[in-house]
C-alpha cells in the first residue's frame, strides 16, 4: 500500500489517501492506480471510501461510516457525504499519471501534484464519469468495433465500451439507424 496524502487539520480531523492496488490503469486521458482508498476521521466519525477504476471510470466499491463511542451516525452525516466530490478530490489528491514508452519497451509513469495539476486531474475524473454522449464520432467507433468483431458482435461492443448487453444493443441500433452498420 502506498500512501499519497496525509493531512491533519487544526480541528484534529485526519484525511489519508492511499493506493491499495498499484496496477496502473487508464482513467480518462491519464493513468491511475486501480484501487484507491480515502479515510477521513472527523468529529468522532470515520468515513472510508474505496474507489476502483473499471473500464477507464472510477467507481465507489465500498463506503463505510463508523462512530466512536462518544457519538452516533445521524442523518445529517449521511446528507453531508458527497460521494462524487470525494471521488473527484481523491484522485486529484493522489495525482494522475502520464505514461511514456521508454526505449526498452517498458512504460514510465510521471505523476504531477498540486495547483494546476490538481484542477486538471479533478476535471479529468469528472469527464471520465460523465454519461457518454452518443455523437456521430462515437457511433463510428461502435460501427468499427462491430465490423471488426470476429465473434459475437454485441459482446465485443460490451467489452470495448464497458457496458451491459442492453446498452451495447442500443449503441448498435443507433449506429444501424445512422447507416453505419448494415443488416
Amino acid at each position: 500500500m502506498r500512501e499519497y496524502h496525509r493531512f491533519k487539520a487544526e480541528d484534529g480531523s485526519l484525511d489519508v489517501t492511499r493506493a491499495t492496488d498499484d496496477e496502473m490503469v487508464p482513467l480518462g486521458e491519464f493513468f491511475a492506480e486501480r484501487v484507491v482508498e480515502r479515510r477521513i476521521e472527523q468529529d468522532g466519525l470515520t468515513y472510508v471510501a474505496v474507489f476502483e477504476v473499471r473500464g477507464g471510470v472510477p467507481y465507489c466499491t465500498k463506503i463505510s461510516i463508523e462512530a466512536d463511542p462518544s457519538t452516533v451516525v445521524r442523518q445529517k452525516h449521511l446528507d453531508a457525504l458527497k460521494l462524487n466530490q470525494m471521488r473527484d478530490d481523491t484522485y486529484a489528491l493522489v495525482g494522475l499519471c502520464e505514461r511514456t514508452l521508454r526505449d526498452d519497451g517498458h512504460y514510465t509513469y510521471t505523476r504531477n501534484h498540486g495547483g494546476p495539476a490538481f484542477r486538471r486531474h479533478r476535471k479529468n475524473v469528472e469527464q471520465a464519469t460523465k454519461r457518454r454522449r452518443v455523437t456521430p464520432e462515437f457511433l463510428r467507433k461502435v460501427a468499427e468495433v462491430h465490423a471488426s468483431a470476429p465473434g459475437p458482435k454485441v459482446e465485443d461492443v460490451m467489452v470495448a465500451f464497458d457496458v451491459e448487453e442492453r446498452q451495447a444493443k442500443r449503441y448498435i441500433k443507433a449506429a444501424r439507424e445512422k447507416g453505419l452498420i448494415n443488416g
